[in-house]
């Protein structure tokens, strides 16, 4: 991917549109991007980095902070990039979240985030997910391996140089992304942990549910299974297994012994129970036949009473249903005339209130007829008014176009006073930045001389530390040697005593042979050894014996003992020769350093002869002296880059003093003009003044307010009146009619009470109630004769009942049979047999139960066994996988599987470096990535070592000066960005930017560095340097130079 051209629109600082044809960049590949801090140097990289991906390089730029602040409301922000890749253009457009003011009315909307790619010869893409995986897939990386191929960013340079092992394998795991293989080796060990802990779950249920068996005190097995159970031992599940099988066959002899005993006493319960219910029928059936028989004598009891009611219920049933109905109307009748009477009595004080009204609403009515007058005046009045009311507006619309020139004419001559003050302050600022730049015209030079000091000065502290750094490989050389004389003496003592116990051994094993063969010999047996048949002294064994194996095992020591000797004798004289070295290269490394120290004038003076002084007070003086030229560099910097300021600014006030001028004279003509309009308009409002009776339009339009309400009001009252009038007759003469008809009513209700007063009367006497009290004595209600009724049926019923019953159980008590025996007797029978079969059944089911738990029992054991055994082997397989990832393997470098990784990729990323880093130090230098092999801790795997072919030593990257730091970390971030490259299929990025750190390189330095960049662009590859250094505006040709104002940021490319 090769960017061609990159369009930008009201992004970050550049507030209007900036086009740049990066083809002009080609041929030597190599350009510089340089101008003001905070011109947008860096924006250039995050706006084709969120082109592509939508996100910028740093972690302080937000997206939705990517709007210009000096973007006009109406500006679009927007970034375009058009680039080449595989041989193929491509056009891709895209635009963050921001506001901007609404097409129609006021306010602003939110513009959503958009992206448009244009593909050679297909459809294009729409939409920001769906852009971001076309990008992906076309460049085959994401946004953060690109930003690690395509940019080394500001402050990124040292990390990866000067990281510790912890934040360098946070780097690598981050760009090479192998989370996954530590995440892996979490996985594992959690695996093998939660094995382990299924492993430890299965015994102890294992233990729980062997302490769940259940013995009888009487079983053989009792003592074995209570000693088990406190053992809490998993090992011993076999005997466990073994007692419980026991226990099984014993609880099955029992229950094979109960079964036909049960049975028996079943039997013998069931004959009891028969005879029992028999017995228990029989009285039954007696008692029943007793109590039947008291019930019939109560019923025929009862006959003379229920006689008496008999009668007495046909007499209430006449009072019901013939003379109630009589009554009821009689009643019914009276009540309607006293409600009639009552009616007539209470329209009487309505008929008079009608009356009264009616004198009232006649008064009412003479009184609104009487302001008739008033109503015509009125009238009059508003007609004249209503023809005079265009003159008032006339006069108004007058009187506020001379109010708005008068307001206008104020405003001019504010506006005038702020020019002129306006124009005078642009001229002070002038004149004050012309003499501000008098004043800072040698800053450039003076500049220049506080960087050539820095540098020597640098220069100085580098030959210091290139000596304190001989000086401490010479202590270490000197503890080194005095190390390996002290291990010399140490391995030859432990030879001599080697020989020593080796000798000794030998002299031991030859008594213990001679012992052996006496051991076996008797009187008149020869001698093996001299013949001799009589034996007066034989050999005996030694109390601590000896064999040929102690012998061998000691000699094998002594030759070890005498290897370790001659391999201190060579180190102790490899050593003396690395003493004397280092010395002669801390004597070079001295001679160097005082060179350069007097070459700079610096004090104290260094001595010819003698002790040297401390380097702590060296190192203090160089401080000092470096960080006064950084005070005096920075201050001059910030003086010079005040005089850029201005002279960037000057062009700006100069045209802002001539634009105040020419606004401050166009102002002066306006309000003259405005004031002669305004003496016009003041002569016009006061013609139309005379003759108006008002002061104002307003105050006419009240008065005609005022009287159109007194004239409707006048109207309404006359209306009212005569409505009100006209109600109180109707209601007059309504209430006359209703009292001529209540009255007819009356005369009819009373005529109906007579006639059914006599209708009761009749009746009364020919049921033979002697008066009205005797029929309401014998009345009742419905319900109440209704549930006589059904009180003397039930009697005739019940009576009916108990006759037949008593026949029936005369009848059943005379064929039953005689009970076997008395009941209680039968029953206490019963009960002995119930108490023996329920005595058998609980010894039965306590025994089947036991064995059915304990059987459950045997068989979890089983299949606990089982898995734990299967656990067990999980857990030690995923505990060798997690050692094996972890790197825990015996004797073996103790390095993880990401860190083996990590490693891996490391060194790919050495190599990459060094093929540069050696050309750039001009052969001196070599990055190596210190040897897994030295520490079995694994801990030194991304440890990182520089070779100096100087020394022939390898010495911490800590010991590089700053200039060779910088190079070395360039050297490193484009060996990084080669490996990502070459890890990610063949990706293709040809443009690279590196964004600031050249300032600490010499001027040698700096070349070298540029060989690099120039060896990396071409007509293939562009690589783009983001920097302030002076120097590189001479060495770099093609540039790109961005210019801050007041109004943003402007960029061009020029050629130098």
């Amino acid at each position: 991917m090769k960017p061609t051209k990159l369009t930008l629109s009201a992004f970050g600082p550049f507030s209007d549109l900036v086009e740049l044809d990066l083809t002009q960049l080609d041929g030597q590949g190599l350009f510089l991007i340089t101008g003001d801090t905070g011109a947008g140097k860096t924006t250039l990289f995050d706006a084709i980095c969120f082109a592509l991906y939508g996100e910028v390089s740093g972690p302080y730029r937000p997206v939705e902070h990517l709007r210009s602040d000096f973007a006009a409301p109406n500006a679009q922000t927007f970034v375009q990039l058009e680039f080449v890749h595989r041989g193929k253009p491509y056009i891709l457009k895209r635009n963050p979240a921001y506001e901007r003011p609404k097409l129609r009315g006021s306010g602003t909307v939110k513009e959503k985030p958009d992206a448009l790619l244009i593909l050679p010869g297909e459809p294009p893409v729409q939409g920001v997910r769906q852009v971001n995986a076309a990008v992906r897939e076309l460049l085959g990386i994401d946004c953060p391996q690109f930003k690690q191929v395509g940019m080394i960013a500001q402050g990124e340079f040292m990390k990866l140089l000067n990281a510790s092992t912890d934040e360098r394998e946070g780097i690598l795991r981050q760009v090479f992304a192998t989370q996954k293989y530590q995440n892996l080796t979490n996985a594992l060990q959690a695996a093998a942990g939660d094995a382990k802990k299924a492993c430890e779950t299965q015994n102890l249920l294992m233990l729980e549910r062997f302490r769940q068996v259940d013995c009888p005190e009487t079983s053989a097995q009792k003592e074995g299974i209570v000693n088990l159970k406190r053992a809490e031992n998993p090992a011993l599940l076999p005997q466990m297994q073994a007692a419980l099988a026991a226990l099984l066959e014993e609880d099955k002899a029992e229950l094979a012994r109960l079964e036909p005993a049960l049975e028996r006493a079943k039997q013998d319960l069931e004959r009891a129970t028969r005879l029992e219910e028999q017995a228990k029928t029989a009285e039954g059936t007696r008692q029943r036949l007793k109590a039947e028989r008291a019930e019939l004598t109560q019923l025929q009891d009862k006959a003379p009473e229920m006689q008496q009611r008999e009668e007495e219920f046909r007499r209430s049933e006449a009072a019901l249903k013939q003379v109630k109905p009589l009554a009821d109307r009689a009643d019914g009748a009276a009540a309607a005339e006293a409600k009639a009477n009552r009616e007539l009595q209470a329209l009487a004080p309505r008929l008079e209130q009608a009356q009264q009204n009616e004198a009232a609403a006649l008064a009412r009515l003479e009184q609104a007829k009487a302001t008739q007058p008033e109503v015509e005046d009125l009238k009059q009045s508003l007609t004249l008014l209503e023809k005079q009311l265009p003159l008032y507006h006339q006069h108004q619309e007058a009187a506020k176009a001379l109010a708005a020139l008068e307001a206008q004419t104020k405003t001019a001559e504010a506006d005038l006073n702020d020019a002129k003050q306006a124009a005078e302050t642009s001229e002070q600022a002038l004149g004050q930045t012309h003499r501000e730049l008098d004043e800072l015209k040698e800053v450039p030079l003076q500049l220049e001389q506080i960087r050539n000091r820095y540098k020597d000065l640098t220069g100085v502290k580098n030959a210091l530390a290139n000596w304190q750094a001989a000086a401490e490989e010479e202590r270490t050389a000197a503890e080194n040697l005095h190390t390996a004389q002290q291990d010399y003496q140490e391995k030859q003592e432990a030879f001599q005593q080697a020989e020593a116990y080796a000798a000794g051994l030998r002299r031991r094993l030859d008594d213990c042979r001679a012992g052996l063969l006496a051991r076996d010999l008797s009187e008149g047996m020869p001698c093996p050894v001299c013949g001799a048949v009589h034996h007066p002294a034989p050999a005996a064994l030694p109390d601590e014996p000896v064999t040929e194996a102690d012998l061998k095992v000691a000699e094998e020591a002594l030759e070890t003992a005498r290897g370790e000797k001659e391999q201190a004798v060579n180190n102790s004289a490899s050593t003396g020769a690395a003493n004397k070295a280092a010395r002669e290269h801390t004597a070079r490394q001295w001679k160097l350093f005082a060179e350069h120290w007097q070459e700079q004038a610096l004090t104290p003076p260094l001595p010819s002869e003698g002790p040297a002084p401390e380097p702590a007070q060296l190192d203090k003086v160089l401080a000092n002296a470096l960080a006064d030229c950084k005070t005096e560099g920075r201050q001059l910097r910030e003086h010079d880059d005040r005089r850029k300021k201005l002279e960037g600014l000057l062009p700006d006030q100069e045209e802002a003093a001539r634009a105040e001028a020419e606004k401050r004279d166009t102002l002066q003509t306006a309000l003259a003009d405005l004031k002669a309009k305004t003496a016009s308009a003041k002569a016009k409002a006061d013609q139309l003044a005379q003759g108006l009776e008002w002061p104002s339009e307003q105050a006419a339009l009240n008065q005609k307010a005022e009287w159109e309400d007194r004239h409707k009001a006048l109207l309404k009252e006359q209306t009212a009146a005569q409505t009100a009038y006209d109600d109180v007759q109707r209601e007059l003469n309504s209430l006359t009619t209703e009292k001529a008809k209540k009255r007819a009513v009356l005369k009819e209700k009373a005529a109906q009470t007579q006639t059914s007063a006599r209708e009761l009367n009749e009746i009364l006497h020919k049921l033979a109630f002697a008066d009205r009290g005797t029929y309401e004595a014998a009345l009742c209600t419905e319900e109440e004769l209704r549930s006589e009724r059904e009180a003397l049926d039930q009697h005739k019923h019940d009576l009916q009942t108990a006759e037949a019953a008593v026949a029936a159980l005369e009848k059943e008590a005379a064929n039953q049979p005689q009970p076997a025996a008395p009941l209680p007797q039968l029953e206490e029978r019963h009960r002995a047999a119930d108490d023996e079969v329920h005595k058998l059944n609980q010894a039965s089911s306590t025994v089947g139960f036991r064995q059915k738990s304990n059987q459950a029992i045997a068989d979890a054991l089983n299949r606990i066994a089982k898995e734990s055994e299967q656990a067990r082997h999980k857990a030690d397989l995923l505990t060798h996988l997690y050692n094996t990832v972890k790197g825990k393997q015996a004797g073996k470098v103790n390095l993880s599987f990401e860190a083996y990784i990590q490693a891996y990729y490391f060194e790919r990323v050495v190599e990459a470096a060094n093929r540069r880093f050696e050309a750039m130090s001009e052969g001196r230098y070599l990055l190596r990535r210190r040897d897994d092999s030295v520490s079995i801790s694994g801990k030194n795997a991304l440890v990182l070592d520089v070779l100096d072919h100087y020394t022939g030593k390898l010495r911490p990257v800590s010991s590089l000066s700053g200039g060779e730091s910088f190079k070395a970390a360039l050297c490193l971030a484009l060996g990084l960005s080669d490996v990502i490259q070459a890890g990610s299929g063949g990706v293709e990025i040809d443009a690279l930017f590196v964004d600031e750190g050249f300032g600490t390189l010499d001027e040698a330095s700096l070349d070298k560095a540029l060989e690099v960049l120039l060896g990396l662009a071409g007509p293939g590859k562009m690589v783009g340097v983001i920097s302030h250094v002076p120097e590189l505006k001479d060495r770099i040709t093609r540039q790109i130079v961005l210019k801050k104002g007041a109004l943003g940021s402007t960029a061009r490319i020029v050629q130098a």
